[in-house]
């Protein structure tokens, strides 16, 4: 069963281009439209390629930092922090 979550506007999110972050049984998908509105750019890691997930939590929005073993770096803003909870939790 996939799991979907979605930047928070309210915030500070992107209204135009929020962050969809879509979690199956064996990867993570980020999504978010490209900046000339035209097009969707998309992320896929498969789980077996992740190295370190990150969580930054303050009082109003959560971040989080995922390290894939190439060396990547993806970062995921204004979450809701019982979003990133639950994003870390499915993908640690």
């Amino acid at each position: 069963m996939a799991h979907q979550f979605q930047s928070e506007i309210i915030r500070g999110g992107n209204p135009i281009r929020p962050q969809i972050i879509t979690i199956d049984d064996k990867s993570i998908t980020i999504s978010q439209r490209s900046k000339f509105l035209i097009s969707n750019d998309t992320q896929r890691i498969k789980f077996n390629n992740i190295a370190n997930v990150q969580l930054h939590k303050n009082p109003i929005f959560s971040k989080i930092i995922i390290e894939t073993n190439g060396g990547s770096t993806i970062t995921i803003d204004n979450l809701n922090n019982n979003d990133a909870q639950q994003i870390v939790n499915l993908i640690s």
